[in-house]
Order: C-alpha cells, then structure tokens, then sequence
C-alpha cells in the first residue's frame, strides 16, 4: 500500500547489556512517504523484541516476521500498528544473536520461505510449526524451509547453509 517497513535492530551482537539504546526495544518501524517520496509520517508499529527482527514480509493485511529463533504473524491495524502477536514457527534453540531465522517471504505457491544459519554451537536447527511438525536440519547447518501462512506443514527444502541472510524466489 505505498508504505514502508523497517526494524532496527538496537541488540545485534551486542545483547541487551551491551545495546547503544537504553532501553533496547528492536522496534518496527511504519513509513509513510509524502509526493516527494521523503518521509512523510514514521509510526512505531511494534516494539519490545529480546533481540533483533531481522525479516519482514508484509501480505494481505498481516505482517510476518523474524526475530532471531522465532517467526511469527501480527494484524496490520488500520492506523499502521501491529497487534495479535501469533507464534507460527519455533527453534528449540536460543542460538548466538545473530545467528537465527533472517528474511521471510510469502513465495508464488502462497507459502512462507524462510532462511536459517547454523548455530554456532552444538545444538541443531530444530524446527517446530504451528501443527507440531518438526524439522530438524543435519549437524551444524542452516538452510531453507517452507510452511503454510499459518505455519502449519513446514517442510525442509535445502539445508548446508552458514548464515544464508537473504534469498530471492524465482516464479518460472
């Protein structure tokens, strides 16, 4: 709808206790930019986030998005805020910020991708959607999955990965 979405990031790497930002809130931010494609109106939308929102998709009224073993869904209210907070997919692991879930988007088959790095630990990249459904990536590796809007049916498609921060899907 002509509008912009936008985190900052104010943990990345360095936690809450070692954030530049006091308080740390990692909000996300709404732009609405003027006829002269300048900034014309910014909005909180959410804030509060332990760590990083890395990805953001926004489709069909709803914003999905990352924030670093979590990915989940709010409503786009009408005046731009972000409300009904719904977890759709989870890692068992709280790996080392920032090495989580990164870019999300809605792909041509109407389902969430999402990229996961490795953690670099020992734990592996344990998966649970919102069915239940558990995907679990070999040893220390990161990788691509897909699910359904309501995070159901998550499926593994490609693991391997370090740190796969953005992909692009291509429709043929």
């Amino acid at each position: 709808n002509g509008v912009l979405w936008v985190t900052e990031a104010h943990t990345y790497r360095w936690g809450t206790n070692g954030s530049p930002f006091q308080p740390p809130t990692n909000p996300i931010k709404r732009i609405e930019p003027g006829p002269d494609g300048r900034a014309w109106r910014t909005i909180v939308a959410a804030e509060g986030f332990p760590e990083p929102v890395i990805g953001i998709c926004a489709r069909d009224g709803k914003l999905y998005a990352t924030c670093l073993n979590e990915l989940f869904v709010m409503d786009i209210a009408p005046d731009g805020k972000l409300a009904n907070r719904k977890l759709l997919v989870k890692d068992a692991a709280v790996p080392w910020n920032p090495f989580g879930m990164y870019r999300v988007q809605v792909g041509p088959d109407d389902k969430l991708w999402l990229c996961i790095a490795d953690h670099p630990g020992t734990e592996p990249v344990t998966l649970t959607g919102s069915d239940g459904r558990v995907v679990r990536l070999a040893g220390k590796s990161g990788g691509m999955v897909r699910c359904n809007r309501d995070g159901s049916g998550l499926e593994l498609i490609v693991q391997g990965f370090r740190a796969p921060y953005a992909f692009d899907l291509d429709p043929w």
